[in-house]
């Protein structure tokens, strides 16, 4: 009787400390949301899909269309730009670049993806919603509150308003963090065996 006594307020006291799984709890909401982030493959977010080094004449890289990209990658301190011959105008077919990742541009770089950054992290959750049933299941809703946690050269506008970088820049909407220091979205879950989830 003792033993069955202990095992009952074992199971109540991991209840109440917010340890069941089914608990709509803020911990464990934001747990799923976080597992969610885990499974994105959009974080961190790689806005130049290229694998470096790079090394061609002036026409080849225009002609492939890198060339404006890595420049302004350059002027960031992202990449090394190497000129070997003549670089003027008249003669982009002899002259050579190449291009290599800077310590800085190398933190950032993940090969066969190319230059990524932007872990996502959740901040709060707010205006939760009571579980309800819907075609057999059990859902709760509410807005999370998250940010980006990016390096500072991505917050100037040197990169999130620079065109030669090109739309994959405009995924990671830093002009809106540099503006509001998070940003807001709504959340759906349902729940499972395993507890919460998308």
């Amino acid at each position: 009787m003792k033993k069955h006594l202990t095992l009952l307020l074992s199971a109540s006291l991991l209840t109440a400390c917010g340890n069941d799984p089914s608990d709509p709890s803020k911990k464990n909401l934001m747990a799923a949301i976080e597992a969610g982030y885990a499974e994105n493959d959009n974080f961190p977010h790689c806005f130049f899909r290229y694998n470096l080094p790079i090394e061609g004449t002036g026409m080849q890289l225009q002609m492939a269309g890198p060339k404006a990209k890595l420049d302004a990658l350059a002027q960031l301190g992202l990449v090394n730009h190497e000129v070997k011959g003549p670089n003027t105008e008249f003669t982009q077919r002899q002259t050579k670049h190449r291009y290599t990742l800077t310590e800085e541009g190398a933190r950032h770089y993940q090969e066969d993806r190319g230059i990524c950054i932007g872990e996502a992290r959740l901040l709060d959750i707010s205006d939760l919603s009571e579980p309800f049933e819907e075609n057999g299941r059990t859902y709760i809703t509410g807005t999370y509150h998250w940010t980006l946690d990016v390096p500072e050269w991505a917050m100037s506008p040197d990169f999130y308003d620079n065109d030669k970088l090109g739309p994959d820049r405009y995924y990671l909407k830093i002009d809106e963090l540099v503006e509001d220091g998070q940003f807001e979205d709504y959340f759906r879950l349902s729940l499972g065996e395993d507890g919460w989830s998308y």
